[in-house]
This record gives C-alpha cells, structure tokens and sequence, in this order.
C-alpha cells in the first residue's frame, strides 16, 4: 500500500498480506496507507499502520466453517424448522419447513384459515398458536401437540416447539 499510494497519491486502504514461515506458521497484517502532502501538493511523506490480524482471519475461518455445518444441519433435518423475524415474517426455514409452510398457505387460501387444532379437536385460534404465544410472552412453548386439517375429519398431528432468540 506505500508504494500504491506514493505512486497514485490516494489513500490505500486495508491490505491483507499473509506470511508462511518455515515452520508452517502463518501470520496475516492488515496495512493502510495514507500520503501527507505539502503545501505545494507534492507527497512529503506517506503513513502507513500495519495490524496483525492473524487470530481475526483464523476466527472468519472457523466461523465460515461452522456455519456451513450447521447449514447442512439444518438443510437435511426432517423436523420442519421456521425462523421468524420481530415483525413475524419468515426468515429462512429448511426443506420441510418449506412443506409445511406450503400446507399452511393452501389451507388458508382454500378456507379462509389455517384450522388447526389443539388435542381435543377443538379449533385453535391464531392467537393461540404456540409461535404467536412466545411472541407475545417472550418465552418458548415446548410439546404443543397441533393437528393439522387433512380432509373431513382427518389430522396431521405434529409437535410444535417454539425458542424465542434475542
């Protein structure tokens, strides 16, 4: 970057450059750069600060990892998994998340609601799902048995557990 920005006269911002030394340790410096000109516009002198950010990179690393983990995770669970924002709109939902979100959507496009009900076949209102529950109480509802419409008097029982995240 001091060369970059002796030569062009612009601020050369955040560089990485890795060193691999003979014992295999790899360290890795952030630079900038930044020329101070003199009253006659020439380049009089150029600051450069230098950071070691070895442990940062190593930490995006790992980070990257595990995040591609948990995406394979999620991605291949069979369990319907449905992340909701503060303003309940989904965020992300994984395959058979996706299912059930579709079943849900048809049952409210062909009926005007979703119809599920709680235990002792008696309709659960929307207010009383378990998800707008722990919005509501900001605390999770664990082993919610819901029965989901299947035609005249048939259910898809499932077991809905809800975590709040903050």
């Amino acid at each position: 970057p001091h060369i970059i920005s002796h030569k062009t006269g612009k601020v050369c911002k955040e560089v990485e450059i890795g060193f691999l030394y003979p014992n295999k340790k790899e360290q890795w410096i952030r630079l900038s750069s930044v020329p101070i000109f003199d009253k006659h516009s020439v380049i009089s002198r150029i600051i450069t600060t230098l950071s070691d950010v070895t442990d940062t990179r190593k930490n995006r690393q790992r980070l990257h990892e595990t995040e591609l983990l948990y995406t394979n995770i999620f991605s291949v669970m069979k369990e319907a998994i449905i992340v909701l924002n503060s303003n309940r709109e989904f965020v992300v939902c994984n395959s058979s998340g996706e299912q059930f979100l579709d079943i849900a959507n048809s049952l409210r496009e062909n009926y005007g609601k979703l119809g599920l009900v709680n235990e002792q076949l008696i309709e659960i209102p929307e207010e009383e799902f378990p998800s707008r529950k722990t919005f509501q109480t900001g605390k999770p509802c664990i082993d919610s048995i819901v029965g989901i419409p299947r035609g005249t008097k048939e259910y898809q029982w499932i077991m809905v557990n809800t975590q709040p995240i903050f």
